[in-house]
């Protein structure tokens, strides 16, 4: 970890996550909302094939946010262990190295 101002913290990527997961919740909101809009349309007029499109197009539009928004809460999560991560297995190199200097000293 040569450049600390490039690598976000904990706490950084945490909130970022839940910001991400209230947008996830808001798209899936919206969402549902375009499905039953969809399916209502198509109820009351099947023959407004125009308005049934852009419907379908909106629907298709809210899954494809709801995925990115998905993907990008999951990759807060899985940046958040790596410097978990990181920071375990520096704790442990740090250990090795104390344990090898302290053998390896002569007594005296």
């Amino acid at each position: 970890m040569s450049d600390d101002k490039s690598i976000p913290s904990i706490d950084e990527l945490t909130a970022k996550q839940e910001r991400l997961a209230n947008e996830v919740s808001e798209a899936t909101t919206a969402l549902d909302t375009a499905k039953s809009t969809f399916a209502a349309s198509a109820k009351s007029d099947p023959t407004a094939v125009e308005t049934l499109l852009e419907l379908a197009t909106g629907v298709k539009t809210a899954e494809g946010t709801v995925t990115a928004a998905q993907r990008a809460v999951s990759k807060c999560q899985t940046d958040i262990d790596g410097i978990r991560y990181d920071e375990a297995m520096g704790g442990v190199i740090s250990a090795s190295t104390a344990i090898k200097t302290s053998v390896t000293k002569p007594m005296v």
